[in-house]
């Protein structure tokens, strides 16, 4: 998105985490075949989108892969604030 940023970061995160935290954003309780469910579907779309010839998700070269599958929301921000500081001090 932003060719010449001095900070790149990639965020990800395990298909199962990502499943468990969208059944919370919905209020839905994670049951074994709901969650099923909710991950193959986040699954399928990261390959769509992976696959796209127009803007494809793919981590930059030049970008560094975060993976927050154990992380809080918290622990993300402060992450990401870490690397963005450290690119920014003179």
């Amino acid at each position: 998105v932003f060719p010449d940023a001095e900070v790149k970061l990639f965020l990800d995160a395990d298909p199962a985490e990502r499943a468990k935290r969208r059944m919370g954003q919905s209020g839905q309780v994670e049951t074994g075949a709901d969650a099923d469910r909710v991950r193959a579907g986040l699954e399928a779309r990261d390959a769509q989108d992976r696959g796209r010839k127009v803007a494809p998700l793919v981590q930059a070269p030049d970008a560094e892969r975060l993976d927050t599958s154990q992380m809080t929301l918290r622990e993300v921000f402060d992450a990401v604030w870490v690397r963005v500081r450290s690119a920014i001090r003179p």
